[in-house]
C-alpha cells in the first residue's frame, strides 16, 4: 500500500477512535450527573421553591447535563451534541487530511485538524450569540403584545400562546414551547424556569419573576408588563450603543488575533523544517507551549475586556 495512503488511514482511524472515547466518557459523566441530580433533587414537602432559580441553582441545573449539550441547545439549531462532535471530527479530519496529502507533514496536519475542530466550536458560539441578540431585540415587542392581550381580557396562558403564534423567531419558538408545556399540564413556575434555563438572559429572569409573582400574589399585570417592555427596550438600546462604541476596539483585537494565527500558519506551512525543530527539541517545545499559552491568555483577556454582561 502507498505509505502516504496508509498514514492517512491510520490518522483517520486514530481520530475516530479518540472521538469514540470522548463520546463514551461524555455519556458516562452525564449519567453520573443525572443520578446525582435525581438523588439530591427531591424537595421537602410543604416548602415553596424560589421564585426564579438563583445563580447557584441555575448552575447546578446546568451541570446536570453536559456543557456541550447546553451550548448546542442554546444555539437554537437542530444539532444534537453527537452531531456537533461528529461534525467537528469530520471537519478536522477533512482539513487535517487535506493538509497532510498536500504537505506530507504530521505537524501541519495536526494543526489543520485542530483549526477545523475549533472552527466548529466557534460556529456554535456565534450561533448562540446571534440567537441571544435576536431574543433581546424581540423581547420588548413580545412583552408589549402580552400586555395588550391581557388588557383586552385574555388570560396569561392565552397571551403567551398569542405571542408564540404572532411574534418572530426565535422569540416565537420559545413562547410557543411555553404554551405547549402549559397545555400539557405543567405549572407556570415550571414553564418559566425552563425558559430561563433555555435562555439565561437577564430579561428572561425578570420576566419569569414578574409572571410568578403575579400568579402568586396578583396585581396589575398589564401595567407591569408595559413598564417591563420599556425597560427591556432601554436595555436593548444600551447593548446596541455598547457594541457600536466598542466596534473599533473589538475590530483591532480581532485583527491582532488573525495576524497571530496567520503568522503561525506561515511558520508551519512556509518553514516546516523550523517548525519541526520547535516540536522535536525540548527548548522548542517549551517556547511553543509558552507561545500558545500567551496567545490563549491574550484572546481570553480581550474577550473579557469587551464583554457586555456584568
Amino acid at each position: 500500500m502507498n505509505p502516504t495512503l496508509l498514514a492517512l488511514v491510520i490518522y483517520a482511524g486514530a481520530a475516530l477512535a479518540a472521538a469514540a472515547v470522548l463520546l463514551v466518557f461524555r455519556d458516562l459523566a452525564a449519567r453520573r450527573r443525572a443520578r446525582g441530580a435525581a438523588a439530591g433533587g427531591a424537595e421537602q414537602p410543604g416548602r415553596l421553591g424560589p421564585i426564579v432559580p438563583p445563580a447557584e441553582m441555575a448552575a447546578a441545573e446546568a451541570r446536570s447535563e453536559s456543557r456541550l449539550a447546553q451550548l448546542v441547545a442554546e444555539t437554537g439549531s437542530d444539532f444534537t451534541p453527537d452531531t456537533a462532535i461528529l461534525l467537528a471530527v469530520a471537519v478536522g479530519l477533512a482539513l487535517g487530511g487535506g493538509i497532510f496529502l498536500w504537505r506530507d507533514d504530521w505537524l501541519a496536519a495536526a494543526a489543520g485538524a485542530a483549526v477545523g475542530m475549533l472552527a466548529v466550536a466557534a460556529l456554535l458560539f456565534f450561533l448562540r450569540f446571534r440567537r441571544y441578540r435576536a431574543i433581546r431585540d424581540q423581547l420588548p415587542d413580545a412583552v408589549e403584545m402580552m400586555a395588550r392581550a391581557v388588557r383586552a381580557g385574555e388570560s396569561l396562558d392565552q397571551a403567551i400562546a398569542l405571542v408564540g403564534d404572532s411574534a418572530f423567531r426565535p422569540v416565537a419558538g420559545e413562547f410557543r414551547q411555553c404554551a405547549r408545556q402549559m397545555q400539557m399540564g405543567l405549572s407556570l413556575e415550571t414553564v418559566v424556569r425552563r425558559l430561563v434555563r433555555r435562555v439565561p438572559l437577564a430579561e428572561t429572569r425578570m420576566l419569569a419573576m414578574t409572571l410568578i409573582v403575579q400568579r402568586r400574589r396578583g396585581g396589575s399585570l398589564p401595567a407591569t408588563l408595559e413598564r417591563m417592555a420599556r425597560v427591556f427596550r432601554d436595555h436593548a438600546n444600551f447593548y446596541r450603543q455598547f457594541w457600536t462604541s466598542t466596534a473599533i476596539g473589538r475590530g483591532s483585537a480581532t485583527l491582532i488575533v488573525l495576524i497571530a494565527l496567520a503568522l503561525d500558519a506561515v511558520l508551519i506551512f512556509g518553514h516546516p523544517d523550523y517548525a519541526r525543530k520547535l516540536w522535536e527539541t525540548d527548548p522548542g517545545r517549551i517556547m511553543l507551549a509558552a507561545a500558545l499559552a500567551l496567545q490563549a491568555i491574550g484572546i481570553s483577556w480581550a474577550v473579557w475586556l469587551f464583554r457586555s454582561d456584568y
